[in-house]
């Protein structure tokens, strides 16, 4: 299968997904990628203030519930303009299925998706889910799709 990315000679545009209680790790994965030329990182929940994971117990609260609407919306619209999403974290039991509903989310839309970690279900091995065990292994990835690499 030839892995195509629309504008891989000029632009890739990236989403990170995990786990909410991980954002300052993956604030920092997404300055690795940034540093990469050609890569752009389009989740804005990394450097908004966005303030809600399905975890936080505050998120059912009534005077809360446009806000987090909004962030969800953020969410998509940034998936939507992404080529690839990266799942950090994957297989990771604890926490909420926010990752997941993403990932499934970019597999409607056609992107690709990189999963780092163990596939915690079936849908990690769909045609287009690559595999990753390191993030390392992820940037290496990505500069080959910059240079036109196929899988």
């Amino acid at each position: 299968m030839q892995l195509r990315i629309a504008k891989v000679a000029k632009d890739l545009r990236v989403y990170l997904a995990g786990k909410f209680e991980t954002k300052p790790a993956l604030v920092e994965y997404a300055k690795l990628l940034e540093e990469i030329p050609g890569i752009r990182v389009t989740s804005r929940w990394l450097s908004d203030d966005h303030k809600f994971s399905s975890g936080n117990p505050n998120i059912h609260a009534d005077e809360n519930r446009k806000e987090a609407e909004n962030e969800a919306l953020v969410d998509l619209a940034d998936i939507r303009h992404c080529d690839v999403m990266v799942v950090i974290g994957y297989g990771c039991k604890e926490g909420t299925s926010g990752r997941s509903f993403e990932a499934g989310y970019a597999t409607a839309l056609g992107k690709y998706v990189i999963y780092v970690g163990d596939p915690e279900h079936i849908f990690g091995y769909l045609p287009g889910a690559l595999r990753c065990t390191r993030f390392d292994t992820v940037e290496i990835l990505l500069r080959g799709l910059l240079k036109g690499v196929s899988r």
